[in-house]
């Protein structure tokens, strides 16, 4: 079975999200590729994601440890495809190596490259972002093991079924739902425990605050407290130390990604 058939029809076959990520990871994998990675930035985050750690789905054989140093040492402050995402281009080719010897990197931005390559022996590297939809963009990161040339030569080559593919898997999981209804839970929610999660339910009812802390049994302090660590944790801290959106914000973004039954 043609390569893309087969995707197209495992795609389509894909209950949840993870189903979903390994059809296209596949049909990317038999497309002689080593490993990949996915990141999603939901459309309200743009441009918060310097204070937090995108959450990245990837391929078994992806360098773990290379993830480990990325979070530990907060790689996504300077990592200059966070930044293209996070500004909203879009339908947009990284070459890492190129982009490394153009000098228009600053140097923070060249030293992940070169720990990828170097201390993770990740090989070369290329990034495609998708278009920009309702709720987001997506970018794919593509590790390969050619030279620098081979490689640059084999993505140009390849560079329209990669992005297809690409855009094909983004719009799927986007039209399906299960991207804000799993994905999203698993990424943006994550580090929601159980009372911050019943609070927001409450909010987004329709609750004020002394009203939501009535029903969730705690003090209208505490209530407020929360809310303030969810918009930290949703859209990051200024300078001052204040978060970045407003609960109004959090509220809306949440109304955008329907996690509402989710929560």
């Amino acid at each position: 079975m043609p390569l893309c058939k087969k995707f197209i029809e495992q795609l389509c076959q894909a209950q949840h999200y993870d189903a979903a990520f390994k059809a296209y990871s596949d049909y990317i994998i038999d497309l002689n590729f080593h490993s990949l990675s996915y990141v999603f930035m939901p459309i309200n985050l743009f441009g918060t994601y310097k204070e937090q750690m995108p959450r990245f789905s990837v391929t078994d054989n992806f360098s773990k440890s290379f993830l480990e140093e990325y979070a530990t040492s907060g790689f996504q402050s300077y990592d200059y495809i966070v930044d293209a995402v996070s500004s909203g281009q879009q339908n947009c080719l990284y070459l890492w190596e190129d982009d490394r010897k153009s000098g228009q990197l600053n140097k923070q931005a060249s030293s992940i490259i070169d720990n990828a390559k170097y201390d993770h022996h990740m090989g070369n590297g290329c990034s495609i972002l998708t278009s920009k939809s309702l709720h987001g963009v997506g970018a794919v990161s593509l590790i390969g093991d050619e030279s620098d040339r081979s490689f640059k030569s084999y993505v140009k080559e390849n560079l329209i079924s990669l992005s297809n593919a690409t855009e094909i898997f983004h719009n799927h999981i986007l039209a399906k739902g299960y991207e804000v209804n799993t994905f999203i839970m698993q990424t943006v929610f994550l580090d929601f425990n159980i009372t911050e999660k019943k609070i927001l339910k409450c909010l987004l009812d329709g609750n004020s605050v002394p009203e939501t802390a009535i029903k969730v049994n705690r003090s209208k302090g505490h209530v407020e407290n929360l809310v303030r660590e969810m918009r930290i944790k949703i859209g990051g801290e200024l300078p001052n130390g204040k978060p970045r959106i407003s609960k109004d914000k959090l509220l809306h973004f949440c109304g955008l990604l329907h996690i509402y039954h989710e929560l």
